[in-house]
């Protein structure tokens, strides 16, 4: 068998492995809890983006009701410039028609 040297130097070899263990198993779980952590903040990361995703596109359904708002009101002016427009030329009209009646009444009558 193994002289007492040599029991010693296994023994203290023994005790440095399982102290390694303990380290290796140490350095396990801290690399676990990183890589629960990396996993955790990229979710994290990722349900920030489509918050920030979600207020854009609130922001600009903002933007977009301004602009309806705006050419709505834009299309309500034009409209009544329109009617305004259309009252001048029946006046306009009026003379020329009564004018015109009179003159093919004229014409028919044979009056020259």
């Amino acid at each position: 068998m193994g002289s007492a040297d040599d029991r010693t130097r296994l023994d203290q070899l023994n005790q440095e492995g399982a102290i390694l263990s303990g380290e290796i198993e140490g350095i396990e779980a801290a690399i676990s809890d990183i890589q629960t952590r990396i996993s955790n903040a990229s979710a994290d990361a990722a349900i920030e983006a489509e918050r920030q995703k979600r207020l854009e596109i609130a922001r600009l359904a903002d933007e977009l009701r301004g602009h309806a708002a705006k050419i709505d009101e834009l299309w309500r002016a034009s409209i009544a410039e329109y009617l305004v427009l259309q009252a001048k030329l029946e006046k306009i009209a009026q003379p020329a028609l009564v004018g015109h009646r009179a003159f093919k009444s004229k014409q028919r009558a044979g009056v020259r």
